[in-house]
């Protein structure tokens, strides 16, 4: 009888077994590959013989490297005392600072203090000589002279390289920057460097960031900007900067733009705020472009200056969280719309603006005048106080007759600088960078008290 094909005979049978194990044979070999096998023991062998290296390393004696170099030299490429003057099994640590020197050997805290100064000296100091680059550096080394205080020296190029990126565009060079200067031959590096670094988008950024503090750009409590208006606010900051409008026209905008706070961005500077009230303004605008705390001053004196700021008035709309500020000749407590408004400017000028005049463009047009004695003086003085950690008036927002300003003659010639520029402030920032006063070492020449408050050398300060 013919076999039916679906049914299994015994040597059917027995085939379909030899193809199953074939199968399970190859599926072992491509699960366990010889060469993945092979290259375990090759590892093994390899770690094997490292360890016995080591290990024989570890007990042999060295011959000592005395024989081949003098002590001297080796201590030298050490930067340590020489080994005579350290116990044979201590290991310097890496930190440094009184409490590590307590826990030295005797000999080598002895040597502890000018061992630490000559590290010092060779990192941060440059064998160039100091001269004067501009007129920054003649009123400040010539204020040195008559002080009878010594200048530190001039800075390494790697000191200045990252006191430039971060007093700048507050960032670090990239590897390939940091090569790129240092290898630089060229005489003019540093002023080359200035340049790139005040062109860069960063450098609007960055001190966007810092006027944002200045004028209070905050979303929260107190100063209840809300999200919109806080991001259009700062938005127009960072344009002003990156588009170097000029110093008084970005002042004069703040104080007299009337708008939406969404859509006039400037008019934010009225709402940034704890107090509405014309006295809290006159004390904002005083602190912020004229460097002056009006708690000082008698009370005539802020009040005659707060009737500038009687007519700002502030309305909302139907879109949720805008607010209007406008010039509002109806304000209530401001007097009649009809009567002029009697102002006295900080110098003690009195002065009548005539109804339907806002009196903000009146103070505004006197504070952005050449002739005023605070305006151009007040934002020279904080450029120096931001870029070298300390204010010719110090602190800068403090300005007052028995807070003197140490260097009068460096600071008139500032301001003079930036009203001959037309309020151009990368001006003055290419001044003093520029300035060797600005690229002195951190390591002071002088032990008199008075050094710092001078500039006599850049002092090191938190980032």
């Amino acid at each position: 009888m013919p076999s039916h094909p679906f049914v299994e005979t015994p040597d059917s049978i027995q085939v379909r077994k030899k193809r199953v194990r074939a199968r399970l044979r190859d599926r072992r070999r491509r699960r366990n590959p010889v060469w993945l096998v092979v290259l375990i023991v090759v590892l093994s062998l390899v770690s094997l013989f490292g360890w016995v290296s080591y290990v024989l390393e570890k007990t042999q004696s060295r011959p000592a490297v005395s024989a081949q170099q003098p002590a001297a030299v080796q201590a030298a490429k050490r930067r340590v005392p020489p080994p005579a003057a350290v116990d044979p099994v201590f290991r310097p640590p890496r930190t440094t600072g009184p409490a590590v020197a307590e826990s030295l050997a005797p000999t080598f805290r002895e040597n502890w203090e000018e061992y630490e100064t000559a590290w010092a000296e060779g990192l941060f100091e440059s064998e160039l000589p100091v001269h004067a680059h501009n007129f920054v550096d003649d009123h400040v080394f010539l204020d040195l002279i008559k002080q009878e205080i010594k200048p530190a020296k001039l800075c390494s190029d790697a000191t200045f390289l990252r006191r430039a990126y971060i007093d700048t565009i507050g960032t670090l060079p990239t590897v390939a920057e940091a090569r790129q200067f240092l290898d630089d031959t060229d005489a003019d590096k540093r002023s080359v460097l200035i340049d790139q670094l005040l062109d860069r988008p960063e450098f609007a950024d960055y001190w966007a960031m810092k006027w944002c503090d200045i004028l209070r750009v905050k979303a929260e409590f107190p100063i209840n900007l809300w999200p919109n208006a806080a991001q259009a606010y700062h938005r127009w900051i960072r344009t002003s900067i990156k588009e170097e409008l000029p110093y008084d026209q970005f002042a004069y905008q703040l104080l007299t733009a009337s708008g939406s706070n969404f859509r006039t961005p400037q008019v934010n500077f009225y709402r940034a705020l704890q107090s509405k009230e014309p006295k809290a303004i006159a004390e904002v605008v005083a602190l912020t472009f004229m460097g002056v705390r009006t708690e000082s001053w008698p009370a005539e004196q802020l009040e005659g200056m707060s009737q500038f700021f009687t007519k700002v008035g502030y309305k909302p709309t139907g879109e949720w969280k805008e607010e209007i500020v406008f010039y509002d000749r109806r304000r209530e407590g401001s007097g009649s719309p009809n009567d002029p408004v009697r102002a006295v400017f900080p110098s003690g000028a009195a002065v009548e603006i005539p109804p339907g005049q806002d009196p903000r463009g009146v103070f505004a047009d006197w504070l952005i005048d050449g002739r005023n004695p605070w305006f151009a003086r007040s934002i020279c003085n904080r450029i120096w106080y931001w870029l070298l950690g300390r204010g010719i008036v110090d602190p800068p927002d403090d300005v007052r007759p028995d807070n003197p300003c140490v260097n009068l003659p460096l600071l008139n010639h500032l301001a003079e600088e930036l009203i001959a520029s037309k309020y151009d402030v990368k001006h003055i920032f290419r001044l003093i960078l520029n300035s060797n006063a600005y690229q002195l070492a951190p390591n002071p020449q002088s032990d008199d008290p008075r050094a710092a408050a001078h500039f006599a050398y850049y002092q090191p300060r938190r980032q």
